[in-house]
């Protein structure tokens, strides 16, 4: 499409598959279906299969990024390479921040919901004062509310100064020092779900105290808001480590110590060099932290629009059955 040539419109690209488009054709590259049985089930349950990087956002974290390995080098490289590696570009944009959203690494199984909450979608909830955020996985895609603006796609100027304000504060809560290098720089993408999960079962479901069907409280409301914006900061800056160690001029040397291990047989990350689409790669790996960040925001927590049109159609980060 014509409004997806920057970082920040890049961001929401995947989404707009869905919700502009109709399209539910990626819709469970979005999230991981790890299951946490309530300590209260007595149901009889008939729980998933034990996570593997297949039709989820784990698989598309790692496909996508073996992927873009297989790109060569030169100005021969076939056309279709190029379009695989603007297509993977993309979808890593995007799924890094999905990765980090909690509530898209859990699936919470109970006598309420023996074959799952789905990630908060099936937990509803009553929030004082705002209406339109009606289950769990809308209050953590807001972020504690505080990222429910609606914004346009086109992003235009005032939703883009806004995100840079948003950016620039959640820059100062959580600087890049406050993370260890070695946390930013881990590119196990199993590990960023883990994480996410951890914090699903503690923090969102509060190790299975959490009652759905009730209103939240106040407190509850700002432990989201902190978990969510720890997460936001971690996933904009493992993304710009990410694009870092598979930009041209650090793939070869920093390949095998920074992302997971391929599979391919045709693929040799020791010696291996490519490139792609240079506008693509410059965007992504010439671009600060702030950029990163901004397109983070957008990423996970840009919703789209509340009320009867919200309860119409599914948000962006809304499973679908």
């Amino acid at each position: 499409t014509g409004d997806t040539g920057d970082m920040v419109s890049v961001a929401t690209w995947a989404d707009n598959l869905h919700d502009r488009f109709g399209s539910t054709l990626f819709s469970s590259w979005h999230f991981a279906n790890m299951p946490y049985v309530d300590p209260n089930t007595t149901a009889k349950l008939d729980l998933p299969d034990p996570l593997a990087p297949r039709n989820n956002v784990w698989g598309t974290l790692k496909q996508c990024n073996e992927s873009l390995s297989v790109v060569d080098n030169g100005e021969a490289t076939p056309r279709g390479k190029l379009f695989l590696a603007s297509f993977c570009v993309r979808w890593l944009v995007h799924v890094v921040g999905d990765s980090h959203q909690p509530l898209h690494a859990i699936d919470v199984f109970s006598n309420a919901n023996p074959a799952g909450d789905h990630g908060g979608n099936k937990c509803k909830i009553g929030v004082p004062g705002t209406p339109d955020i009606r289950d769990l996985h809308m209050l953590w895609d807001s972020g504690g509310l505080q990222y429910s603006h609606e914004f346009n796609v086109p992003l235009k100027s005032a939703g883009r100064a806004l995100i840079e304000k948003q950016a620039t504060e959640l820059r100062k809560q959580w600087p890049r020092k406050a993370f260890a290098n070695s946390t930013l720089s881990n590119a196990s993408f199993m590990t960023w779900l883990n994480e996410s999960y951890t914090i699903g079962v503690d923090v969102a479901y509060e190790k299975g105290k959490f009652q759905c069907d009730s209103n939240v409280t106040t407190d509850y409301i700002a432990s989201v808001r902190e978990a969510c914006d720890e997460r936001i900061a971690k996933a904009g800056y493992r993304l710009a480590e990410l694009f870092r160690k598979i930009a041209p001029r650090n793939y070869t040397a920093q390949l095998p110590i920074y992302c997971e291990t391929h599979t391919s047989a045709y693929v040799d990350p020791q010696t291996l060099i490519f490139t792609v689409d240079r506008m693509t790669f410059y965007y992504a790996a010439g671009g600060s932290i702030f950029v990163l960040l901004m397109l983070i925001v957008c990423t996970f927590f840009v919703g789209r629009a509340r009320g009867h049109a919200r309860h119409a159609h599914r948000g962006p980060f809304e499973r679908i059955n």
